[in-house]
Protein backbone atom coordinates (compact mmCIF):
# COMPACT_ATOMS: atom_id res chain seq x y z
CA UNK A 1 0.00 0.00 0.00
CA UNK A 2 1.40 3.39 -0.97
CA UNK A 3 0.41 6.96 -0.29
CA UNK A 4 -1.72 8.50 -3.02
CA UNK A 5 -2.59 11.94 -1.64
CA UNK A 6 -3.01 13.87 1.59
CA UNK A 7 -4.79 16.91 3.01
CA UNK A 8 -2.62 18.68 5.57
CA UNK A 9 -3.47 20.91 8.53
CA UNK A 10 -7.24 20.44 8.71
CA UNK A 11 -7.91 22.71 11.66
CA UNK A 12 -10.00 21.60 14.62
CA UNK A 13 -12.17 24.62 15.31
CA UNK A 14 -14.04 25.46 18.50
CA UNK A 15 -17.28 24.80 16.63
CA UNK A 16 -16.31 21.14 16.03
CA UNK A 17 -15.39 20.10 19.59
CA UNK A 18 -17.93 19.34 22.31
CA UNK A 19 -16.12 19.27 25.65
CA UNK A 20 -13.04 21.47 25.23
CA UNK A 21 -14.50 24.70 23.84
CA UNK A 22 -12.43 27.76 24.73
CA UNK A 23 -13.82 30.67 26.73
CA UNK A 24 -13.74 32.97 23.71
CA UNK A 25 -16.09 30.77 21.64
CA UNK A 26 -19.72 31.85 21.36
CA UNK A 27 -22.23 29.31 20.12
CA UNK A 28 -23.11 25.62 20.46
CA UNK A 29 -21.02 23.94 17.78
CA UNK A 30 -21.78 21.17 15.32
CA UNK A 31 -20.54 17.74 14.29
CA UNK A 32 -19.41 18.74 10.80
CA UNK A 33 -15.70 19.18 10.09
CA UNK A 34 -14.57 21.95 7.72
CA UNK A 35 -12.10 20.64 5.14
CA UNK A 36 -11.62 23.38 2.53
CA UNK A 37 -13.39 25.42 -0.07
CA UNK A 38 -15.71 23.31 -2.21
CA UNK A 39 -13.63 21.84 -5.04
CA UNK A 40 -14.16 18.74 -7.24
CA UNK A 41 -10.87 17.23 -6.10
CA UNK A 42 -11.94 17.47 -2.45
CA UNK A 43 -15.10 15.53 -3.15
CA UNK A 44 -13.16 12.94 -5.13
CA UNK A 45 -10.76 12.57 -2.19
CA UNK A 46 -13.55 11.56 0.23
CA UNK A 47 -16.21 10.07 -2.04
CA UNK A 48 -14.39 8.14 -4.74
CA UNK A 49 -16.14 4.84 -5.48
CA UNK A 50 -12.75 3.13 -5.02
CA UNK A 51 -12.63 3.84 -1.29
CA UNK A 52 -12.89 0.68 0.76
CA UNK A 53 -12.25 2.00 4.26
CA UNK A 54 -11.83 5.25 6.23
CA UNK A 55 -10.13 4.76 9.59
CA UNK A 56 -8.13 6.11 12.51
CA UNK A 57 -5.44 4.18 14.39
CA UNK A 58 -5.41 3.72 18.16
CA UNK A 59 -1.66 4.46 18.17
CA UNK A 60 -2.30 7.87 16.58
CA UNK A 61 -4.85 8.71 19.28
CA UNK A 62 -2.38 7.64 21.98
CA UNK A 63 0.29 9.86 20.43
CA UNK A 64 -2.16 12.76 20.22
CA UNK A 65 -3.11 12.53 23.90
CA UNK A 66 0.55 12.29 24.89
CA UNK A 67 1.31 15.47 22.91
CA UNK A 68 -1.83 17.21 24.25
CA UNK A 69 -1.00 16.47 27.87
CA UNK A 70 0.72 19.84 28.39
CA UNK A 71 -2.37 21.83 27.38
CA UNK A 72 -4.75 19.53 29.27
CA UNK A 73 -2.91 20.23 32.50
CA UNK A 74 -1.72 23.84 31.95
CA UNK A 75 -4.74 25.17 30.03
CA UNK A 76 -3.09 28.28 28.63
CA UNK A 77 -6.11 29.10 26.47
CA UNK A 78 -8.87 28.84 29.09
CA UNK A 79 -11.96 26.66 28.65
CA UNK A 80 -15.67 27.22 28.91
CA UNK A 81 -16.22 24.11 31.05
CA UNK A 82 -13.42 24.97 33.47
CA UNK A 83 -10.73 22.43 34.35
CA UNK A 84 -10.35 19.95 31.46
CA UNK A 85 -7.53 17.97 33.12
CA UNK A 86 -10.04 15.88 35.08
CA UNK A 87 -11.05 14.16 31.80
CA UNK A 88 -7.53 13.32 30.62
CA UNK A 89 -7.02 9.96 32.36
CA UNK A 90 -10.55 8.87 31.44
CA UNK A 91 -9.90 9.66 27.76
CA UNK A 92 -6.54 7.87 27.85
CA UNK A 93 -8.13 4.76 29.36
CA UNK A 94 -10.89 4.79 26.73
CA UNK A 95 -8.33 5.05 23.92
CA UNK A 96 -6.32 2.16 25.33
CA UNK A 97 -9.42 -0.06 25.16
CA UNK A 98 -10.04 0.64 21.46
CA UNK A 99 -9.20 -1.74 18.62
CA UNK A 100 -5.93 -1.05 16.82
CA UNK A 101 -7.87 0.34 13.85
CA UNK A 102 -11.26 2.04 14.17
CA UNK A 103 -13.45 2.60 11.14
CA UNK A 104 -15.02 6.00 10.46
CA UNK A 105 -18.21 5.93 8.41
CA UNK A 106 -18.88 9.28 6.76
CA UNK A 107 -22.40 10.37 5.93
CA UNK A 108 -23.52 9.50 2.40
CA UNK A 109 -22.73 12.96 1.07
CA UNK A 110 -20.74 16.02 2.17
CA UNK A 111 -22.22 19.26 3.45
CA UNK A 112 -21.71 22.28 1.21
CA UNK A 113 -22.45 25.66 2.77
CA UNK A 114 -21.54 29.01 1.22
CA UNK A 115 -18.84 27.40 -0.90
CA UNK A 116 -17.29 25.59 2.09
CA UNK A 117 -16.84 21.82 2.13
CA UNK A 118 -17.66 19.86 5.31
CA UNK A 119 -17.80 16.17 6.23
CA UNK A 120 -19.69 14.51 9.07
CA UNK A 121 -20.09 11.09 10.65
CA UNK A 122 -22.54 9.48 13.05
CA UNK A 123 -19.91 7.07 14.40
CA UNK A 124 -19.17 6.73 18.09
CA UNK A 125 -15.51 7.40 17.30
CA UNK A 126 -16.47 10.71 15.65
CA UNK A 127 -18.29 11.75 18.82
CA UNK A 128 -15.31 10.61 20.91
CA UNK A 129 -12.95 12.71 18.78
CA UNK A 130 -15.13 15.74 19.40
CA UNK A 131 -14.68 15.11 23.13
CA UNK A 132 -10.90 14.66 23.29
CA UNK A 133 -9.63 17.13 20.67
CA UNK A 134 -8.43 20.57 21.79
CA UNK A 135 -9.42 23.37 19.39
CA UNK A 136 -7.12 25.95 17.77
CA UNK A 137 -3.90 23.94 18.28
CA UNK A 138 -5.20 20.57 16.98
CA UNK A 139 -5.29 19.42 13.36
CA UNK A 140 -5.88 16.39 11.17
CA UNK A 141 -3.54 15.06 8.54
CA UNK A 142 -5.85 13.10 6.25
CA UNK A 143 -3.89 10.60 4.15
CA UNK A 144 -5.18 8.54 1.23
CA UNK A 145 -3.48 5.23 0.42
CA UNK A 146 -3.97 2.89 -2.51
CA UNK A 147 -3.19 -0.76 -3.22
CA UNK A 148 -3.95 -2.94 -6.23
CA UNK A 149 -7.63 -3.15 -5.33
CA UNK A 150 -8.89 -0.10 -3.47
CA UNK A 151 -8.24 3.20 -1.70
CA UNK A 152 -8.08 3.85 2.04
CA UNK A 153 -8.25 7.08 4.08
CA UNK A 154 -6.50 7.52 7.42
CA UNK A 155 -7.19 10.38 9.86
CA UNK A 156 -4.15 11.40 11.94
CA UNK A 157 -4.83 13.93 14.73
CA UNK A 158 -1.90 15.98 15.96
CA UNK A 159 -0.99 19.01 18.05
CA UNK A 160 0.98 22.02 16.79
CA UNK A 161 1.52 24.43 19.67
CA UNK A 162 3.22 26.96 17.38
CA UNK A 163 0.77 27.21 14.48
CA UNK A 164 -2.21 29.24 15.69
CA UNK A 165 -1.66 29.81 19.40
CA UNK A 166 0.29 33.03 18.73
CA UNK A 167 -2.74 34.49 16.96
CA UNK A 168 -5.01 33.31 19.77
CA UNK A 169 -2.79 34.90 22.44
CA UNK A 170 -2.58 38.16 20.51
CA UNK A 171 -6.36 38.34 20.39
CA UNK A 172 -6.52 37.73 24.15
CA UNK A 173 -4.01 40.52 24.80
CA UNK A 174 -6.23 43.02 22.99
CA UNK A 175 -8.74 42.75 25.82
CA UNK A 176 -6.21 43.61 28.56
CA UNK A 177 -5.96 47.01 30.19
CA UNK A 178 -3.57 49.59 28.75
CA UNK A 179 -1.23 49.27 31.72
CA UNK A 180 -0.84 45.55 31.12
CA UNK A 181 -0.26 46.16 27.42
CA UNK A 182 2.46 48.67 28.30
CA UNK A 183 4.13 46.12 30.56
CA UNK A 184 3.91 43.56 27.78
CA UNK A 185 5.64 45.93 25.35
CA UNK A 186 8.46 46.55 27.85
CA UNK A 187 8.88 42.82 28.43
CA UNK A 188 8.86 42.13 24.68
CA UNK A 189 11.61 44.73 24.21
CA UNK A 190 13.70 43.14 26.97
CA UNK A 191 13.12 39.70 25.48
CA UNK A 192 14.01 40.98 22.00
CA UNK A 193 17.28 42.43 23.33
CA UNK A 194 18.09 39.15 25.09
CA UNK A 195 17.13 37.16 21.98
CA UNK A 196 19.52 39.24 19.84
CA UNK A 197 22.40 38.61 22.27
CA UNK A 198 21.45 34.93 22.36
CA UNK A 199 21.43 34.69 18.54
CA UNK A 200 24.77 36.51 18.27
CA UNK A 201 26.39 34.03 20.68
CA UNK A 202 25.02 31.04 18.74
CA UNK A 203 26.13 32.48 15.38
CA UNK A 204 29.60 33.04 16.85
CA UNK A 205 29.63 29.39 17.93
CA UNK A 206 28.17 27.73 14.81
CA UNK A 207 28.53 30.27 12.01
CA UNK A 208 26.02 28.37 9.88
CA UNK A 209 22.88 26.24 9.92
CA UNK A 210 23.86 22.93 11.53
CA UNK A 211 21.88 20.92 8.95
CA UNK A 212 22.15 22.75 5.62
CA UNK A 213 25.51 24.54 6.26
CA UNK A 214 23.99 27.76 4.87
CA UNK A 215 25.99 30.64 6.35
CA UNK A 216 24.15 33.73 5.07
CA UNK A 217 23.50 35.51 8.36
CA UNK A 218 20.14 36.98 7.26
CA UNK A 219 18.86 33.40 6.81
CA UNK A 220 20.04 32.10 10.18
CA UNK A 221 17.78 31.85 13.21
CA UNK A 222 18.46 31.02 16.84
CA UNK A 223 16.35 27.96 17.65
CA UNK A 224 15.61 26.93 21.23
CA UNK A 225 15.90 23.15 21.66
CA UNK A 226 13.62 23.19 24.69
CA UNK A 227 11.01 25.79 23.61
CA UNK A 228 11.13 29.16 25.35
CA UNK A 229 7.61 28.74 26.78
CA UNK A 230 8.71 25.66 28.76
CA UNK A 231 11.97 27.12 30.06
CA UNK A 232 12.79 28.42 33.50
CA UNK A 233 14.81 31.65 33.84
CA UNK A 234 18.13 29.83 33.71
CA UNK A 235 17.22 27.80 30.63
CA UNK A 236 15.56 30.39 28.40
CA UNK A 237 18.79 32.02 27.21
CA UNK A 238 21.25 29.21 27.98
CA UNK A 239 23.38 28.89 24.82
CA UNK A 240 23.44 25.11 25.32
CA UNK A 241 19.67 25.22 24.78
CA UNK A 242 20.18 26.66 21.32
CA UNK A 243 21.21 25.76 17.79
CA UNK A 244 21.29 27.66 14.51
CA UNK A 245 18.84 26.67 11.77
CA UNK A 246 17.36 28.18 8.64
CA UNK A 247 13.67 29.25 8.93
CA UNK A 248 12.25 26.10 7.33
CA UNK A 249 14.20 23.74 9.55
CA UNK A 250 13.47 25.94 12.58
CA UNK A 251 9.75 25.46 11.92
CA UNK A 252 10.16 21.71 11.37
CA UNK A 253 12.11 21.37 14.62
CA UNK A 254 9.74 23.55 16.70
CA UNK A 255 6.72 21.66 15.36
CA UNK A 256 8.21 18.27 16.25
CA UNK A 257 8.51 17.01 12.67
CA UNK A 258 12.26 16.48 13.12
CA UNK A 259 14.34 15.82 16.24
CA UNK A 260 17.57 14.32 17.49
CA UNK A 261 17.40 10.90 19.14
CA UNK A 262 20.71 11.02 20.99
CA UNK A 263 22.99 11.88 18.05
CA UNK A 264 20.74 10.69 15.21
CA UNK A 265 18.38 12.95 13.25
CA UNK A 266 14.88 11.42 13.10
CA UNK A 267 11.74 12.34 11.21
CA UNK A 268 8.01 12.23 11.98
CA UNK A 269 7.45 10.09 8.89
CA UNK A 270 3.81 9.25 9.60
CA UNK A 271 2.87 12.93 9.38
CA UNK A 272 5.34 14.22 6.80
CA UNK A 273 4.79 11.39 4.34
CA UNK A 274 7.46 9.78 2.17
CA UNK A 275 7.57 12.51 -0.46
CA UNK A 276 7.90 15.40 1.99
CA UNK A 277 10.50 13.55 4.06
CA UNK A 278 12.57 12.82 0.95
CA UNK A 279 12.50 16.50 -0.08
CA UNK A 280 13.59 17.58 3.41
CA UNK A 281 16.45 15.08 3.47
CA UNK A 282 17.77 16.44 0.16
CA UNK A 283 18.43 19.81 1.87
CA UNK A 284 20.44 18.28 4.72
CA UNK A 285 24.21 18.29 4.20
CA UNK A 286 25.58 17.23 7.59
CA UNK A 287 25.21 17.48 11.33
CA UNK A 288 28.24 15.40 12.34
CA UNK A 289 30.14 18.43 13.63
CA UNK A 290 27.39 19.28 16.10
CA UNK A 291 28.47 18.93 19.77
CA UNK A 292 25.66 16.84 21.24
CA UNK A 293 27.16 16.25 24.68
CA UNK A 294 26.83 19.85 25.89
CA UNK A 295 23.19 20.00 24.83
CA UNK A 296 22.10 16.43 25.57
CA UNK A 297 19.59 17.19 28.35
CA UNK A 298 17.77 19.66 26.09
CA UNK A 299 17.90 17.33 23.09
CA UNK A 300 16.43 14.50 25.17
CA UNK A 301 13.66 16.81 26.45
CA UNK A 302 12.75 17.88 22.91
CA UNK A 303 12.69 14.28 21.67
CA UNK A 304 10.48 13.12 24.56
CA UNK A 305 8.07 16.09 24.64
CA UNK A 306 7.95 17.82 21.23
CA UNK A 307 8.87 15.22 18.62
CA UNK A 308 5.80 13.62 17.02
CA UNK A 309 6.89 10.03 17.34
CA UNK A 310 4.79 7.44 15.47
CA UNK A 311 4.83 5.13 18.51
Amino acid sequence: MRELDRIQYVKIADSFVKTNKTISFRGHGEAKLYISQDKPETNMFFYSNKIRKIFINKSDLQTYLRDARYEYFNQEMGYRNGDISQNYIEYLNEVNKLDDTIEIKLEASPIISKGRYYIRSGNEIWSFLRNILIPIISYFQIVKYVDDYAEYIRFIPFIDYNYDRLKFNQEKKLSKKISNETNDIKKQKRDADEQKKYRDKLIDEFGRCILTTINIEALLQACHIKPHRFCNKKEEFDVNNGIILTPTFHKLFDSGFIAFDKSKLVFSSHILGQRQEALIKKSIVTYNNFKFEERQKYIDWHYQNIFKSPS
